[in-house]
C-alpha cells in the first residue's frame, strides 16, 4: 500500500470519527427539543470542605428547547402568602428566568444567556450536565457561586415531557 493510500484512509477514518462524534451530539440536541416540566430540584451546597444537600424552597417551572437552538427557563417559588391573600399565594415569586441560544456538545448542555431577570446573567454562557433517568431528563449545573449568600452549589434539575 503506498503512502497517498494510507493517508487518504486514516484521514477517511478521522473524518468519520468526527462525524460520529457531530452526530451523536445532533442526537442528544434533538431529544431536547420540545417542552419540559421540572419534577425536581436539588441543591448541593459545599461549604468548610463539607457538602450537605439543601433543599430549595417549593418550586415549578419549565423549559422549552426549539429545533432552532434556542431555549426559555423559568421556574417560579410556590409560596404560601401568610396574610392568607389568595392572590398573593397564588402568584409566587420568579426564582428565575432567562432565554437565549443553546448548544449541545457531547453530554454538556451551553446556554449563551440573551435576556434575563437577573442582570448579573445576560450575556453569560452555562454549562450543564445531561444525563437520562429512564424518559426523564437530568441537568446538573457546575460547582458555582451562589449570588445571595456565597457559598458554592450544584443544582440538579429533573424535568419530564
Amino acid at each position: 500500500m503506498n503512502q497517498l493510500t494510507k493517508w487518504f484512509l486514516r484521514s477517511s477514518v478521522g473524518l468519520a470519527f468526527i462525524a460520529l462524534l457531530s452526530s451523536s451530539s445532533f442526537a442528544v440536541a434533538g431529544q431536547l427539543t420540545g417542552t419540559w416540566k421540572m419534577q425536581s430540584l436539588t441543591r448541593e451546597e459545599f461549604s468548610d470542605g463539607k457538602v450537605t444537600e439543601t433543599p430549595p424552597a417549593p418550586a415549578k417551572g419549565e423549559i422549552v428547547f426549539t429545533s432552532e437552538g434556542r431555549y426559555l427557563v423559568a421556574i417560579f417559588a410556590q409560596q404560601c402568602a401568610p396574610s392568607g391573600d389568595e392572590n398573593q399565594a397564588r402568584s409566587g415569586q420568579i426564582m428565575i428566568a432567562h432565554a437565549g441560544q443553546y448548544r449541545v456538545s457531547g453530554e454538556k448542555l451551553f446556554q449563551h444567556v440573551d435576556r434575563a431577570s437577573s442582570g448579573a446573567l445576560i450575556g453569560a454562557t452555562q454549562m450543564q450536565f445531561i444525563g437520562w433517568t429512564g424518559h426523564k431528563l437530568v441537568l446538573e449545573s457546575m460547582p458555582t457561586q451562589n449570588v445571595a449568600d456565597g457559598k458554592s452549589e450544584i443544582l440538579t434539575l429533573t424535568l419530564e415531557r
